[in-house]
């Protein structure tokens, strides 16, 4: 009895695993779909892995472009509540601040966009990073200190509540607006025209400042960067869009700087009307 059960252990330690089995009685056909089983397997696997560097992705961007913001209202903050700072904004001698903060601004913008020694090396892209929303804030707040600051105010939490409502919208829609940059473009374009046109020609100058032009060229102009929002939302967030258009993860700055000057157009926009 104790060689049969000996010999009974020893068969049933000799089962082949569920694997094998499928293999012995069911032939290729089952070898093919275990095959099949496994590759949907790794295609899950890797479904993830891409979804949760995704994630940590749109985080990274979110943060870095709720420290800009910060930064951006922390400097205009200076301009509106700070007398003598406030005072001298008011005055015709300030132009040059404002000439000279813009041009600054577009200069690292443009440098911090182009040259990936600076948008890909640490800690070199956030420094960038923080001078350029702290250049922001000086180009807007010579702006602001001559505006009552409820109005400011007014036009940040809008401009806050408004991308946050669309940034929702881009994550949640079904609709791929990846492929709108090109027409986004063109009609920036236009609007630039436009406001050319519309700011230096004698017959439209004054109701430009004031009247139905103005009202009209800023209505359009928010919409469009809102529609840039969405657009650039959709780039950062990725997803199972068909034309597959996104961010790739190391342009986490380019996609930050991307979402700021959209936030910056749209709040410069909605204060500009407030004052009039």
């Amino acid at each position: 009895m104790a060689d049969v059960r000996h010999g009974a252990d020893l068969e049933a330690q000799a089962v082949p695993p569920p694997f094998a089995v499928a293999q012995v009685v069911g032939g290729p056909g089952a070898t093919v779909a275990t095959e099949d089983a496994q590759v949907a397997e790794e295609m899950r696997y890797l479904d993830k892995m891409e979804i949760s560097i995704r994630h940590a992705f749109a985080r990274k961007v979110f943060a870095l472009l709720a420290v800009q913001i910060v930064t951006l209202m922390a400097v205009i903050c200076i301009f509106m509540y700070v007398p003598p700072i406030r005072d001298y904004c008011q005055t015709t001698s300030s132009t040059w601040l404002t000439v000279v903060s813009g041009f600054l601004f577009l200069f690292v913008l443009i440098a911090i966009s182009c040259i990936p020694d600076i948008n890909k090396k640490y800690p070199r892209n956030v420094i960038g990073l923080f001078i350029m929303s702290s250049l922001a804030g000086v180009f807007v707040g010579t702006f602001a200190a001559d505006i009552n600051s409820v109005y400011v105010w007014v036009a940040f939490a809008s401009t806050l509540g408004l991308m946050l409502i669309l940034g929702l919208f881009a994550s949640q829609t079904r609709y791929d607006f990846t492929g709108i940059g090109p027409y986004l473009s063109v009609g920036v374009l236009m609007l630039f025209v436009f406001g050319l046109f519309g700011g230096f020609a004698p017959a439209f100058r004054d109701e430009w400042s004031n009247g139905a032009r103005g009202i009209l060229w800023t209505a359009i102009a928010v919409f469009l960067f809102s529609m840039y929002i969405v657009y650039d939302m959709q780039l950062v967030l990725g997803g199972k869009h068909k034309r597959g258009l996104r961010f790739g993860v190391d342009d986490y700055v380019i996609a930050t700087i991307s979402l700021f000057t959209d936030f910056l157009i749209v709040f410069t926009l909605i204060m500009g009307a407030s004052q009039n």
